[in-house]
């Protein structure tokens, strides 16, 4: 019962959690444009979540176990 309570509290707390593949999206765009963060396009929502979400992302190592997952996956031959 309190396990149940626990669960349904999380889920109702807050702005729901922006989906990771959009982020990604988002992410991408401000990476291959080259533009400044508050020129991210308005259809992916608030500019302040993409950034965090890389900056937290970064901090954490996500993106070098991206880039050696893909590494790996092409046998080290990336350009």
């Amino acid at each position: 019962m309190a396990g149940d309570q626990a669960a349904s509290a999380q889920q109702t707390r807050g702005v729901p959690r922006v989906d990771d593949r959009r982020v990604l999206n988002g992410i991408f765009w401000i990476l291959r444009s080259g533009a400044l963060w508050r020129d991210l396009p308005e259809r992916y929502g608030p500019r302040t979540t993409y950034y965090k979400r890389f900056v937290r992302w970064r901090k954490v190592g996500v993106w070098d176990r991206m880039m050696d997952a893909i590494t790996a996956a092409h046998d080290g031959d990336i350009r």
